[in-house]
């Protein structure tokens, strides 16, 4: 579409198709951008380190507001304990011990993977659990990015199945 006032013609603009826009019927989706154009709800909830006050996140521009994040979290640390499903099926990935939360800001910055906003699972106990499993007993896609940064015993992005009497998302 291309917008004209006064005779000047402005740029084009287009509007936000999101992935889930493309292929629906996610059965849950956990990503610090926006998979849906029609989705209002936050991205993430956090917990600030300095006094464990928890506050959700949302979009900017189709992305994490890192603004909002930096801003509350200050200088101190920050971590994951909501990732907040897109799909429209409220299966929401949580952690309440705090020691098994993904770190996403360290001393007031924003951690990153290849400029892109980024949780950060430490590879040893961190994860984040569903009450309701998101996969289907009869067919399954998982489309998932994560970057490994080390080995250890605890390295995986999903565990389909019962753990501790829940379902689990974890990664690197």
């Amino acid at each position: 579409m291309i917008l004209s006032t006064h005779g000047i013609v402005g740029s084009q603009i287009t509007q936000f198709v999101g992935l889930l826009d493309t292929y629906p019927n996610a059965a849950a989706a956990y990503s610090l951008r926006k998979l849906r154009s029609a989705y209002t709800g936050s991205a993430i909830r956090v917990r600030r380190s300095s006094d464990n006050t928890e506050q959700d996140i949302g979009f900017v521009n189709n992305a994490l507001d890192t603004s909002a994040l930096t801003s509350f979290c200050g200088s101190s640390n920050g971590f994951v304990t909501t990732w907040y499903d897109q799909s429209g099926n409220a299966r929401n990935a949580t952690q309440t011990t705090a020691a098994r939360q993904p770190q996403i800001v360290s001393s007031g910055s924003v951690l990153t993977t290849n400029g892109k906003p980024s949780a950060n699972f430490d590879g040893s106990n961190d994860c984040l659990f569903t009450s309701a499993s998101p996969f289907s007993a009869t067919e399954t896609t998982l489309i998932g990015v994560s970057k490994l940064n080390n080995t250890g015993a605890y390295l995986r992005l999903f565990c389909i199945g019962n753990y501790n009497d829940e379902h689990i998302v974890t990664g690197k």
